[in-house]
């Protein structure tokens, strides 16, 4: 009688177990319900909730645009679309947008530097700057920072961040503008740009590998 017991109190147990594992949140990096197409010389599988930008129904894409929750990286839930539309928080402030280029990776910052000698162009000084990263032209923050120009470098890749902060104290020069940073930077044979908010740009490190991680994992061959 006490085995038969201890069977089914295991037996309970087991089941408890397989309905905690599958009632689990999908991980960011494991999209379930995806679009598989082929940008540049691979093919990945994109979760349609970040999908914004592509050519629907072609397997082979030049752009794909994709949009996801700051600091994160998550998917947007419908609830989030929804707050978004009825105009109840600004979007800019909670989202990195990301793009995928398949025309060739973008031209580093030294060799910009390299091109603006050769024709002839004054080239910014570079100063030290916030959060590890070298400032053109330094002050930060400025009086009135319109846009600053950074430089940061990722795997001896150095590339430009490059945020507009509004007006005066950082406050949006236009109503409903949100101060937004804006990088280039390369991925496999592509090129992969970034929008996120200005106020997160202490977290640019940790945003580029994480986007870069995220991307990657969704590589199907």
């Amino acid at each position: 009688m006490r085995w038969l017991e201890l069977a089914a109190m295991l037996g309970s147990l087991l089941l408890c177990s397989v309905a905690s594992a599958t009632a689990q949140p999908s991980s960011p990096l494991e999209p379930v319900d995806c679009v598989e197409m082929q940008l540049g010389k691979r093919t990945y599988c994109f979760p349609k909730a970040a999908l914004e930008i592509y050519r629907r129904g072609k397997l082979r894409q030049d752009v794909v645009v994709m949009s996801f929750m700051m600091p994160d990286l998550r998917l947007p839930t419908p609830e989030d679309n929804r707050r978004f539309f009825l105009g109840e928080t600004s979007r800019g402030k909670e989202t990195t947008t990301i793009g995928l280029t398949a025309h060739g990776p973008p031209i580093s910052w030294d060799q910009a530097v390299r091109n603006l000698t050769k024709g002839g162009s004054p080239v910014p000084s570079e100063v030290p700057g916030p959060f590890g990263l070298v400032e053109l032209l330094g002050g930060y923050p400025r009086a009135n920072p319109y846009a600053n120009d950074f430089v940061a470098e990722r795997d001896g890749f150095r590339f430009t961040i490059t945020c507009g902060f509004g007006g005066v104290d950082g406050r949006p020069h236009s109503p409903g503008l949100v101060p937004t940073c804006r990088s280039e930077v390369p991925f496999r044979d592509l090129k992969m740009t970034l929008y996120f908010p200005a106020g997160h740009l202490d977290q640019w490190k940790a945003l580029h590998d994480d986007a870069i991680s995220m991307i990657t994992s969704w590589t199907r061959d």
